[in-house]
C-alpha cells in the first residue's frame, strides 16, 4: 500500500482500491487497519505507525464496547463534505487500566503504563469517507490529534 509520511501529528495516506483484498464488484466494504503507537520520549506525545490494512467485502456488525477509563484513543471519520460522521473510543494501549487483586480477597484498579503498544481498527467504507483522525485523551493533557489518515478511492 503506497503511504505519505508527513511531519507530527503524523499523517499517512490509503489508496483504497488498491489494498489486498479489494473488490471493485463489492457493494458493502470493511477496511481493517493496524498501528503502533509509541511514547516519544523527546515531547509529551504519542508516535503513531500504520503497520496493516487490508480491506474486505461485507457489513459491519455493531461489537463496540463502551469505554470506561479516562485514558482513551478517539476516532473521528469525516465525509467528503469535512463533518465528522462518526466518533469511536477505544482504550488507550500505552495506559491500561489493569485489576489487581489484594490478599484480603479485594480487587483493586491499578494503571500500567507502556512504552509501545498496538491497536487495530475496523470501519466500513463509502467513497464519501476521506479521512479519520486519531486523538488521544489523558487526564493530565487536553485532547489532542495525534495522527490523521487520509483516504483516496
Amino acid at each position: 500500500m503506497p503511504i505519505v509520511l508527513n511531519c507530527a501529528p503524523s499523517k499517512q495516506q490509503a489508496i483504497i482500491h488498491q489494498l489486498p483484498n479489494y473488490d471493485p464488484k463489492a457493494v458493502h466494504r470493511i477496511v481493517f487497519v493496524d498501528f503502533t503507537i509509541r511514547r516519544n520520549t523527546s515531547r509529551p506525545t504519542e508516535q503513531i505507525n500504520l503497520t496493516n490494512s487490508i480491506i474486505g467485502n461485507g457489513e459491519l456488525k455493531p461489537i463496540g464496547q463502551p469505554v470506561h477509563t479516562p485514558y482513551q484513543l478517539q476516532i473521528r471519520y469525516y465525509s467528503n463534505d469535512k463533518q465528522v460522521i462518526k466518533t469511536d473510543s477505544l482504550e488507550h494501549p500505552l495506559f491500561r487500566s489493569l485489576e489487581i487483586a489484594n490478599t484480603n480477597g479485594t480487587f483493586d484498579r491499578s494503571l500500567r503504563t507502556e512504552q509501545e503498544g498496538h491497536f487495530s481498527i475496523r470501519f466500513p467504507y463509502t467513497d464519501s469517507l476521506t479521512k479519520l483522525e486519531i486523538y488521544s485523551q489523558t487526564p493530565d493533557r487536553p485532547v489532542r490529534k495525534i495522527y490523521t489518515l487520509s483516504l483516496k478511492p
